[in-house]
């Protein structure tokens, strides 16, 4: 039998995976206080549109933060946010602009 048929295919990468590859690479290619300006301002529409916004392991992810002390770990969303409030898609597009930067200039 063919090795290739044997092998499962891959896993699909869980979104605190993803965040964490995407912020590396975010750390590796953006300057760090662009970076910060950035986040922050994407932080705090979070804060503002999603007010459970601290249940979710993706928000502290961004944020640098931890679960409160007090905070039951059963209640902690995995996801991540929906619409214009994606980390994982701010996080891209914050890769693909410095990447346009990069090649027009």
């Amino acid at each position: 039998m063919n090795e290739k048929l044997k092998q499962t295919p891959p896993s699909p990468e869980s979104t605190k995976d993803k965040i964490s590859r995407l912020l590396d690479e975010v750390h590796n290619k953006i300057d760090l206080l662009e970076f910060n300006e950035k986040r922050f301002n994407f932080a705090q529409k979070i804060r503002k549109n999603n007010p459970d916004y601290q249940q979710y392991r993706s928000y502290h992810q961004l944020d640098g933060s931890h679960f409160p002390k007090e905070y039951d770990i059963a209640n902690i969303i995995e996801g991540d946010f929906d619409g214009d409030c994606s980390i994982v898609s701010f996080l891209e597009e914050l890769l693909n602009s410095e990447k346009n930067k990069n090649v027009a200039g």
